[in-house]
């Protein structure tokens, strides 16, 4: 795959350069006339796109790059340091197909040419089929939709300044989301899990995303145990109106009402757990009760806090809620069921709960970004000989 690297700073082409010249073939310009020239002979697969250049800026290159008939259907991923929303629109609108913003997160831009590469792949090999690219490219639009409903980068770093999210699809279009709320003197952050994935799975992360947003933005519900009850009951209520269909509807998450004031969390979990790592000085309270760690290190221990064995759906379940005290630079994980489901190489041995909590526990030396391309990183190598086979969904948090 050949990627054309476009900024006028020779330390972000370098930066770039060194991150990707290993496996994708280079070239680079200082600005968009020069990028428009180079384009002509390199011919590249991907383009790296500044904004804010000299001669010609990023804008006008990507709207001479569309106009030829020959460069019109090269990917190009916009990065800039302009973060305001109007920007990346424009950028959108301009036919720009994504975009990251510097700081570059080194992840962040492995996953988004991941997606591009994908995209290029699937787009030549159905390219005499032009109704399956017409489908593919609503997916990307559906896409771009569903991603428009999780919290940005710098709301979510608002909230949680030390924190990451590592989110990697199955498909374009995932089943896995998350979303953050402050209410009340309260941060709540949840992460859902819905049955399947593709485009099933992602259109019913929607209506969950829209259901929990009423109950905690319009009627400023923060407790997990009140928001899951009230679910239930719209799912019960709006869901298989019709006598002509069925739909087998559930799905697994987390809940986590956190209060940084009294240091506590009401934590709810529907058949997925909360992983808490402490310092190993530190006892962890659940409902007042000091409980053993699941995994420790000379310094650290890892704490697995259950939740209910239960899937919210459209039967009536009862759920309950965990209190958990903890203290300042405690670390927090929520995860879907993605990242152990999948192999751990070519003889397919599948990555285990265990395997996935020592590697959070061992690398508590590093920053969240860091944790952040640790698990990127082994996670593609341990699907390099297989293929991504579920959603992905990982969030770290330090209180």
């Amino acid at each position: 795959m050949k990627i054309l690297i476009v900024d006028d700073d020779y330390i972000n082409r370098l930066f770039l350069h060194e991150l990707l010249y290993e496996e994708y073939e280079l070239a680079e310009a200082q600005n968009g006339q020069e990028a428009v020239q180079i384009i002509q002979v390199f011919m590249p697969d991907l383009i790296l796109l500044d904004i804010m250049m000299p001669v010609m800026n990023g804008y006008e290159a990507l709207h001479k790059i569309r106009q030829s008939r020959i460069t019109s259907e090269i990917s190009v991923i916009m990065v800039t340091a302009k973060t305001e929303k109007d920007d990346v629109k424009k950028a959108i609108k301009a036919g720009a197909n994504d975009y990251i913003k510097k700081p570059i997160d080194k992840t962040e831009l492995f996953a988004k040419i991941d997606i591009q590469k994908r995209y290029i792949e699937k787009k030549n090999i159905i390219k005499k089929y032009q109704v399956y690219a017409n489908i593919h490219e609503s997916m990307i639009v559906a896409q771009r939709v569903q991603e428009s409903l999780l919290p940005d980068n710098n709301k979510f770093r608002t909230y949680f300044p030390d924190s990451f999210v590592l989110n990697l699809p199955k498909d374009i279009i995932s089943g896995d989301f998350y979303s953050i709320y402050y209410k009340s003197g309260k941060k709540i952050i949840s992460l859902f899990d819905c049955v399947g994935h593709g485009v099933p799975a992602g259109m019913m992360s929607i209506i969950v995303h829209f259901t929990i947003s009423k109950y905690i933005d319009s009627f400023n519900i923060t407790n997990p145990l009140e928001i899951v009850r009230n679910i239930s009951i719209d799912f019960q209520k709006y869901i298989n109106q019709s006598d002509d269909t069925f739909i087998d509807f559930g799905f697994d998450g987390v809940i986590c009402e956190i209060d940084e004031i009294n240091k506590e969390i009401v934590f709810l979990g529907a058949r997925r757990p909360l992983i808490i790592i402490k310092e190993k000085s530190d006892e962890l309270l659940v409902d007042n009760i000091v409980i053993e760690p699941f995994i420790s290190t000379d310094n650290y221990s890892l704490y697995v806090i259950g939740g209910n064995n239960t899937s919210i759906s459209l039967e009536k379940a009862n759920f309950s809620t965990k209190k958990i005290n903890y203290s300042a630079n405690d670390t927090i994980y929520l995860f879907s069921d993605g990242y152990s489901d999948h192999p751990a190489g070519f003889d397919k041995i599948r990555i285990s709960k265990r395997d996935f909590f020592t590697l959070l526990i061992s690398n508590q030396n590093l920053t969240m970004t860091e944790q952040k391309l640790f698990l990127y990183n082994y996670f593609k190598k341990c699907i390099q000989d297989s293929h991504q086979i579920d959603d992905v969904l990982v969030v770290g948090i330090k209180l």
